[in-house]
């Protein structure tokens, strides 16, 4: 994901250009910034997946309520005054919310000592 977020940052300009009109081109910068919460959200799904998976989506709800919550309020804190740039770095933001929480989530359900006690814990069939 961060590579194609990569490759997606270099021609960004002349693929806007080309598809949309030069009229678009100004709104590349706002592309720009929304890139690396994209890439945080590409890893978020997986990490989304695994943690459903381990049945505790009450996790999830609350991850991507909380990001809702900060991405609305940075919104109205600042979408007047810096506009469309204020838009994606508050989007990213949220989205980088989302990855850190559920990776120090499943880092924490990963950990040697904590896969140890569930295995001791587990029913055996």
């Amino acid at each position: 994901m961060v590579a194609t977020c990569g490759v997606a940052a270099a021609v960004a300009t002349p693929v806007v250009a080309v598809v949309f009109g030069a009229a678009f081109v100004p709104a590349v910068p706002a592309l720009l910034l929304l890139l690396p919460g994209i890439a945080c959200l590409g890893v978020s799904s997986v990490l989304s997946s695994y943690v459903a998976s381990i049945d505790i989506p009450g996790s999830l709800v609350a991850a991507y309520f909380a990001a809702f919550v900060v991405n609305v309020g940075l919104n109205l804190a600042l979408l007047e005054r810096y506009g469309i740039a204020a838009a994606s770095v508050n989007s990213t933001a949220a989205y980088a919310l989302i990855h850190i929480y559920l990776w120090v989530l499943v880092r924490g359900r990963l950990r040697p000592d904590a896969v140890a006690a569930r295995a001791a814990t587990a029913p055996h069939a």
